[in-house]
């Protein structure tokens, strides 16, 4: 069943779903996204790229955490994950997409070291 208030007539859940996805993603007020976004590069330069295949994007089809989840990789990798593969909500996880990197849990940590100390320093001017 579609419950909907758009023209489109996507499913609610979906529409939510994207709402909060993209609420994250646009949050300007986040300092560690920004200090992701910063360090897209890097990131990419340490991240492992995989191909998908159909048959897993049939099934993780808007499904971010479930996919990095099942996959072995941890959901907390999910916000660094949707940065460098430039997916701004699950509703952009799709078949259109067929080769994803994959962070570093270890470049994340340090990364999120560094930031940390980045915000312990600038409080203390």
């Amino acid at each position: 069943m579609l419950i909907s208030n758009t023209s489109d007539n996507t499913s609610f859940t979906f529409n939510i779903n994207h709402e909060l996805n993209t609420h994250v993603l646009n949050d300007s007020s986040s300092g560690w996204l920004q200090f992701l976004q910063d360090h897209r590069e890097y990131i990419i330069n340490k991240s492992k790229q995989i191909t998908i295949s159909p048959n897993d994007m049939a099934y993780y089809k808007f499904r971010i955490s479930k996919y990095l989840k099942n996959k072995g990789y941890g959901v907390q990798c999910a916000l660094a994950f949707r940065i460098i593969n430039h997916i701004k909500s699950d509703a952009d996880f799709n078949e259109s997409i067929t080769e994803v990197y994959i962070p570093s849990t270890s470049v994340l940590n340090e990364l999120r070291r560094s930031y940390t100390t980045l915000q312990s320093q600038i409080k203390k001017l």
